[in-house]
């Protein structure tokens, strides 16, 4: 029983204002209805904090008969949603009489991050005469029936907004890959008042397909659910306002394979546990066993279920010591096996509404914000992890949450006034009794077993104050284009100090502005003294400049013994520094960016999955790019820049060396333009060239591959047209980076290039098209001389909206890399695109040579996020996380 009072004397209740932190939440635990119900039937007085937030206004409880307070002292009985801060928990007691505290506290499991609010209810000191004073805390999540089925709760309503974000992302990820999806039209959750318009809006959504259908590009729209309590009702009656059909699970392959399907339906699959659990012995599912036995059965969602969905909608729990519903390794499987069958815009978008982190779908690493919906997987699999969807809804979950606590609430109120529990609420009284965690000072027998991670937590809190870990310092040379990742994945631990040096200090200063723990400083990286200076106080060393000076910043760390990170493939000059680094005892770790970087891990990987199946590689082929996403691609080149212009014009000219079908082809930089793949077979949907990049023979002893190999070639994409384009900016002189012109403007620089490449002078438009028919074919002609007016060359009032000359004579290279810069640079809100996709072939390593071969591939695309390319990304993070990994 709880600590009692006199029948006549009056108990007050409190009302929290919800954390300020949590700027979503809105939701209330009792309506203005429901206060004036317990003033006028229990005689409680009731004391509310004000937020303008809140669902209902705080005038409304006003005029119900609350009492507006600062601090609910007062309180004898202290509800609200979310875990209180902690700053706020009262737990004095009020008249010598200990509180009472309900809400979700998140702390029932031994979630570490909230084991400092459970020790505000435990006393550390077990004979302290006044432990038995602190406050009792009740846990909603608790609150059961006498079958164990939670008794009060949102769960209903996370399954409603779970299902409209999950829809809403999915049409976001759909319109990125450049199709529309009826679904982009839905308003977000929070936009509706109330349920009734919610559904208003999904039927009329609902009306829409049913006359014209979903997209064919993506084939039947399919949703997958899981679960079966109130998360999987609010998603199941959620979705009878659209026009469903229910579908098996093992007709889902033919339904997607079927060209005829009928579009003008949403086919819904809701996969119980017998579907996808799958016993070792091959015994069908039995649900009593499965609880006994769980380690006797393993989840198949991933090759059953998964490839074949649109959008996931997962509302089934998980506990430790049972099957993952799909572990990290089985979404890769889904998202290979699924693009195996279908083609890469069929692609999966996961809404996870139990946002269990790394429980049940492994993958989901972190729970998700109302204002960022969403983050990608290792595998560009889209997925939705609010951790607060019912309060998206704050106005029905408030009113139905309300109605489900009173009976509680009246409960704990008439336990406080009398000892005798009276015998009509005794399974209300015990369902209290079984949902209490902590009561004067120790925990309840239930959870005595959390007080080994209470100590945990204040031995690691008594070491980190005893002994601060010390900082560490790290120096990025460079703040372009890929800086903003390293920055912020360096800066998002505070233990580390990072100064940012370049000779651009406002560039630096605007990336650090947000971060306490960084620094920015100008450079000039040919002053030794200055270099030498800043090298020597770091911990580690990223250089994200030019690869020509990677060679200097290393020979720095060599003689200071610094660790050096860097993106940049291995050249000859860093090649030769390898000896003295390892007599130093410092690593310089080159090669860890997007490519090179990723698509060593991502090759390796593919290519140890195959040897592991007993398969032999007999051909591998690589292509990656970073290009606009579809929809921004419609400029000169299907080309924007997302890092250094300069590198790019200058990787089209270098030489390669690649063998197909068992002949080996050298391609001299000259003319690598001119030798591009007009088509590259990654996506259904979305065309690319390709181009080969540098030498791939190599990469048969750097992967293990066997020197016979029939096919060996690395490629960068493109999207058709680049080379053709580029080459004949080449051959009219653009790209040439040693003779120095020195135009007076703009409009004045196609006449000089030409003038010094064709040896002749070059005056006016007529002497431009005249010159380009004399060096270029008739079909390559019109591209360039398009190129050039889109571009603003051949307009006499370029200078006019252009940026400024460089200064002194330079390099037509030189020009051309500044013009390109401003005029496909990515404008606000335009998205880039991250392609990456291997193919290997291989057969058995016994087989004969006319043995049947076995295809196997990985794709990776990425898009950029709002104030992040995806080009920065793919790079940067594997940089800033390669630097972190060396202290």
């Amino acid at each position: 029983a709880f600590a009692t009072t006199s029948r006549t004397r009056p108990i007050t209740l409190g009302i929290r204002r919800e954390d300020p932190e949590r700027i979503w939440e809105r939701r209330a635990p009792l309506t203005p209805d429901a206060v004036a119900s317990l003033i006028r039937e229990e005689n409680v007085r009731v004391l509310i904090q004000d937020c303008a937030r809140r669902i209902f206004p705080t005038s409304a409880y006003i005029k119900a008969g609350a009492v507006v307070h600062d601090t609910l002292e007062p309180a004898h009985i202290v509800v609200g949603i979310k875990e209180v801060p902690l700053n706020e928990v009262l737990k004095s007691p009020v008249d010598g009489i200990p509180r009472t505290h309900l809400m979700f506290s998140h702390s029932a499991k031994g979630q570490a991050y909230n084991m400092p609010l459970l020790a505000k209810f435990v006393s550390s000191d077990s004979t302290s005469a006044t432990s038995h004073l602190l406050p009792t805390l009740i846990d909603y999540e608790l609150l059961t029936d006498d079958n164990g089925k939670r008794a009060i709760g949102f769960g209903y309503y996370a399954g409603v907004a779970g299902l409209i974000e999950g829809l809403v992302s999915s049409a976001h990820d759909h319109l990125s890959m450049g199709v529309a999806s009826p679904f982009l039209q839905l308003p977000r959750p929070y936009s509706f008042r109330d349920m009734t318009q919610l559904h208003r809006a999904l039927s009329e959504i609902g009306d829409r397909i049913a006359t014209e259908g979903t997209p064919r590009a993506i084939g039947p729209f399919v949703i997958g659910v899981t679960g079966s309590g109130n998360v999987a009702s609010g998603v199941l009656d959620t979705l009878k306002h659209l026009p469903i059909e229910m579908c098996p699970a093992d007709q889902l392959h033919a339904l997607i394979s079927n060209t005829q399907a009928d579009l003008r339906k949403v086919y819904v699959v809701h996969a119980n546990p017998s579907t996808y659990l799958e016993h070792k012995n091959r015994l069908s599912y039995d649900r009593r066993d499965y609880y006994d036995n769980p380690n006797d059965y393993s989840s198949q969602f991933h090759e059953r279920i998964a490839p074949h969905l649109t959008v996931f909608i997962n509302g089934i729990g998980w506990k430790s010591g049972f099957p993952r519903l799909m572990t990290t390794s089985q979404l890769a499987h889904a998202v290979a096996k699924s693009r195996k069958l279908y083609g890469l815009v069929r692609r999966l978008s996961v809404a996870d509404i139990t946002c269990d982190i790394e429980g049940g779908l492994e993958f989901v690493s972190h729970a998700t914000k109302i204002d960022n919906p969403t983050f990608r997987t290792d595998d560009n699999v889209q997925v939705m992890s609010i951790d607060i969807l019912p309060s998206e809804l704050p106005l029905d979950a408030s009113t139905h949450f309300s109605s489900k606590l009173q009976q509680y609430l009246k409960a704990v109120i008439r336990q406080y006034r009398s000892s005798e529990e009276e015998s009509s609420d005794s399974h209300i009284t015990h369902a209290l009794t079984r949902a209490t965690i902590a009561k004067q000072g120790q925990l309840e027998p239930a959870y005595q077993w959390l007080s080994h991670h209470l100590n945990t937590a204040q031995d690691v809190n008594a070491k980190s104050l005893a002994s601060p870990a010390p900082y560490q310092n790290v120096l990025l040379l460079g703040s372009g284009m890929v800086a903003g990742p390293v920055v912020e994945e360096i800066c998002s631990h505070p233990e580390m100090r990072l100064l940012v040096a370049s000779n651009q200090l406002a560039e630096a200063e605007k990336l650090i502005a947000p971060f306490e723990n960084a620094t920015a400083k100008f450079i000039d990286i040919s002053d030794a003294n200055q270099l030498q200076s800043l090298i020597s106080e770091a911990d580690v060393v990223i250089s994200l400049l030019p690869i020509a000076l990677h060679p200097i910043v290393a020979e720095h760390c060599i003689k200071l013994r610094k660790n050096l990170v860097n993106a940049s493939y291995v050249s000859p000059e860093m090649k030769a520094l390898h000896n003295r680094a390892v007599e130093a005892g410092i690593q310089i770790l080159c090669e860890v960016g997007l490519d090179p970087g990723l698509d060593h891990c991502s090759a390796l990987a593919l290519l140890d999955d195959v040897r592991s199946q007993g398969y032999e590689p007999r051909s591998f082929i690589s292509f990656c790019g970073g290009l606009p996403a579809p929809q921004y691609a419609d400029v000169p080149l299907g080309y924007k820049f997302s890092w250094s212009p300069r590198g790019v014009l200058s990787a089209a000219q270098n030489s390669a060396a690649f063998r197909l079908d068992n002949k080996e082809y050298f391609v001299p930089g000259s003319d690598l333009l001119k030798s591009a793949f007009e088509h590259v077979p990654i996506s259904r949907t979305l065309k690319f060239e390709g181009l080969p990049n540098r030498d791939s023979l190599p990469y048969a002893k750097e992967y293990n591959l066997d020197p016979g190999l029939r096919s060996l070639l690395r490629g960068t994409l493109r999207y058709p047209g680049f080379s053709s384009t580029m080459s004949g900016l080449k051959e009219i002189g653009f790209l040439d980076n040693s003779t120095l012109i020195n135009p007076s403007g703009w409009a004045e620089l196609p006449f000089k290039v030409l003038s010094s490449r064709s040896g002749s002078p070059v005056k006016d438009s007529a002497s431009i098209i005249s010159c380009l028919s004399d060096i270029l074919p008739s079909y390559a002609s019109d591209d360039v001389v398009n190129t050039l007016q889109w571009l603003d060359m051949l307009n006499p009032s370029a200078d006019s909206h252009l940026p400024p000359l460089p200064d002194g004579p330079r390099t037509p290279l030189d020009y051309l890399t500044t013009i390109l810069s401003h005029k496909l640079s990515y404008g606000p809100g335009e998205q880039d695109m991250v392609v990456l996709s291997h193919e290997v072939i291989a057969s058995s390593k016994q087989a004969s040579a006319n043995a049947p071969e076995m295809v196997c591939s990985s794709t990776m695309i990425e898009y950029g996020t709002t104030g992040t390319t995806a080009m920065a990304k793919t790079v940067g993070l594997p940089v800033a996380l390669a630097a972190l990994h060396m202290l």
